[in-house]
This record gives structure tokens, sequence and C-alpha cells, in this order.
């Protein structure tokens, strides 16, 4: 783990899967649980884009010794986790900054909502699994 290179959406992700896979509890819990750890009772815990982004990965079985299941209603975002993980498969040995990652993801003008944030520190900790 490399908790002095990421961001606080990172650490969150990081931590939600290790209370999700160790406590044996869903990933909405676990975010909800990491997210509170990390920001407590904040805007920045309800964020939403980061919590879909995580729960989009957990959902489509992209997190190792998390089981799919139904933890989102999110469709765009599942777009945008797929498109980033084929970027990053396809590109292993090139290292994105979420901005640019979020950039090749979608062509729309979209603000980063530190969606990438979240997909970039699970791939750096070997976290993700590809299909």
């Amino acid at each position: 783990m490399r908790p002095n290179k990421m961001n606080n959406y990172g650490k969150a992700a990081l931590l939600a899967v290790e209370i999700c896979t160790s406590k044996k509890i869903s990933p909405v819990s676990a975010w909800r649980k990491a997210t509170l750890l990390i920001f407590g009772n904040s805007a920045a815990q309800k964020r939403s884009a980061p919590k879909t982004v995580f729960l989009n990965l957990c959902q489509e079985g992209y997190i190792k010794n998390i089981s799919p299941g139904d933890y989102t209603r999110s469709k765009t975002t599942s777009g945008y986790v797929t498109n980033a993980i084929d970027i990053l498969s396809t590109n292993k040995n090139q290292k994105f900054t979420p901005l640019e990652l979020w950039n090749k993801v979608q062509n729309k003008g979209l603000v980063n909502q530190y969606h990438m944030d979240v997909i970039i520190t699970l791939w750096e900790n070997n976290l993700i699994k590809l299909k």
C-alpha cells in the first residue's frame, strides 16, 4: 500500500475493501464505515461519485474477494468503470493521474469528482481483477 501517494477517497476505497472482506459486510456498509472513519460526518463523507464508482466495481466483480451483487443503480458510472479498467489493463506500464485517466475515459467535458482516484488506488494496490 502507498498511502502517501493517494487521496482520501483512495484511502476510503482501500479501507472499505478491508472492512468488507474482513468483517463480511456489504460493500455499501463498508464504504459508509470507511468514509465515516476518514471524513467524519461531513459532505465529503456523503459524496456520491467515489461511492458509486466503488460500488460499481464491486457490483461488476472487479474487486478481489468481493462477490458481485446488486449494490448500486447507476448505469452511467458503470461505463466509466469499464472504460477505466480497459485503459489501465491495456497500458499496464503507464502511470495515469486521476485527471489523465478521467479525460481518457470520457470526452464530454464532465468534471472529475474523484471517480478515477478510487479506481487508480485499487489498481495500484493490486485489488482489481480483470474479467
